[in-house]
């Protein structure tokens, strides 16, 4: 069975070539875990497994979840070699030519319109909270008169704070998106400021669910709080999914290389840069 897992077609490709060309993360976790698996094995066109997914890895700005980056990431991470060829020709011929600025651009124009809709979305929103808070204003004629009834309360404060938050960061995005829209803008710029949205957009999304869980939680009464703990079922794992699923998916491939590798070895190679969202730029 050992011997099976390196076994090379006709083009001199193993299993972990093929798994690397096609970016099949779940079989090349399969191999990588094993450690009779070769990983400097050499094709008829002299690549390795760590050539071809340096080939196929996406250039400019990166998910560093997409499969083709955990493939390279990980190969990097367990050891693995570049083939005999040189390594200059291999970047100038396989890499650098994929470094297309116009299409860079079109995807940080195209990408940016959906941000900046969502963004001035979520202004709208809580610039609309903050005027209608949830309770209502006092109206007795005194020196209270126009204030929020509810202001004493501490969910209440919890949710002008999230509402603030919402806010500010969504506003950020708004103003980063601007700057990553504009063609006379120089590209790395824009590629920094386009991946600042992100970030701004996705905080604030958050403080926006935050801050509909705290308003709920402020205008229900004491007995209706079966009804809160229900709605808070339904909208709170909106707060953590995405980070769970990123934990599963960073941690699913570390293990795998924890496995080959030994608990050791696999402190000494382990890299932040293994699990988020990279910036490459190119000289």
């Amino acid at each position: 069975m050992t011997a099976a897992l390196n076994i090379q077609d006709n083009a001199g490709n193993t299993a972990l070539h093929l798994a690397a060309k096609f970016s099949n993360q779940w079989i090349f976790y399969f191999l990588i875990q094993n450690p009779h698996v070769q990983l400097d094995l050499v094709n008829n066109k002299g690549q390795t497994p760590l050539d071809i997914a340096w080939k196929h890895r996406p250039q400019g700005i990166i998910y560093g979840l997409d499969p083709r980056v955990r493939i390279h990431l990980l190969l990097k991470g367990a050891g693995a070699k570049t083939g005999s060829y040189k390594r200059d020709w291999f970047i100038e011929n396989n890499v650098r030519n994929k470094l297309d600025e116009s299409k860079l651009d079109k995807m940080i124009t195209d990408s940016t319109q959906i941000i900046g809709v969502g963004s001035v979305l979520i202004v709208t929103v809580t610039m609309a909270a903050a005027i209608t808070i949830p309770g209502g204003f006092r109206t007795a004629e005194d020196r209270h008169k126009g204030t929020a009834m509810l202001s004493d309360s501490t969910v209440f404060q919890l949710f002008i704070i999230a509402n603030t938050l919402a806010l500010v960061y969504s506003g950020l995005a708004t103003m980063c998106v601007m700057f990553a829209g504009v063609a006379t803008v120089d590209i790395r710029t824009r590629m920094s400021t386009f991946l600042l949205s992100l970030l701004f957009v996705y905080c604030s999304s958050k403080a926006l669910v935050a801050s509909f869980l705290f308003g709920l939680y402020a205008v229900l009464p004491p007995t209706a709080m079966k009804i809160a703990y229900i709605s808070s079922a339904i909208a709170a794992p909106f707060l953590v999914l995405d980070v769970l699923w990123f934990i599963f998916a960073v941690a699913f491939g570390e293990v795998m290389l924890l496995r080959r590798l030994g608990c050791i070895k696999w402190l000494q190679t382990i890299s932040f840069a293994r699990g988020h969202i990279h910036l490459q730029h190119w000289t």
